[in-house]
C-alpha cells in the first residue's frame, strides 16, 4: 500500500497530501533526517503550493504538521486543527474521517496496531514487537 495519498477536504476545497513515515524512511527538509523510531509518522501537506517532493519525485505540497500515527488514529474523533492562525490548514471531520481509514488500513497492512492502555499512553505493536509509547515523554 502506498505511503502518499492525496484529498480533498470539501468543506474548504482544500487539497491535502500526507505522507507515511516508516522507521528507516527519510523525511525533514531536504529529506536530511532518518527516521529511527519504531512509530510510523504521518506528515500533512497543503497541496495547493508546489514546494515538496517526496523521494519518487510526487508532489507532496507545503509541509504544515507531522504526528505520530497513533495521535490520529488512537480513539479519535473529528476534524484537525493543524495550525491555529491559518484558517484553511484545519481538515474537517469527514476528511480527517477519509486520514484516519487510510492510515488505518496502512497499519493493518504492514501488521502495525496500537490501542490506548491508559489516560496517557498507548501501546504500539509492530509485527511481532510490542512498545509502550508515553505521549507524556
Amino acid at each position: 500500500m502506498n505511503k502518499i495519498n492525496k484529498f480533498i477536504d470539501n468543506q474548504r476545497q482544500q487539497p491535502w497530501t500526507i505522507q507515511i513515515i516508516d522507521k528507516g524512511d527519510s523525511y525533514g527538509r531536504d529529506n536530511c533526517l532518518t527516521h529511527d523510531k519504531d512509530e510510523p509518522l504521518v506528515e500533512f501537506y497543503d497541496g495547493d503550493h508546489a514546494h515538496t517532493k517526496a523521494e519518487d519525485g510526487t508532489m507532496l505540497g507545503q509541509f504544515v504538521s507531522r504526528y505520530n500515527l497513533s495521535t490520529i488514529c488512537d480513539g479519535s474523533r473529528g476534524g484537525l486543527d493543524l495550525m491555529g492562525y491559518e484558517p484553511k490548514w484545519k481538515i474537517d471531520y469527514t476528511g480527517m474521517d477519509y486520514v484516519r481509514s487510510y492510515l488505518s488500513a496502512w497499519a493493518e497492512s504492514m501488521n502495525y496496531s496500537w490501542e490506548e492502555d491508559g489516560p496517557y499512553s498507548t501501546s504500539f505493536n509492530r509485527g511481532d514487537i510490542d512498545l509502550m509509547l508515553d505521549v507524556n515523554a
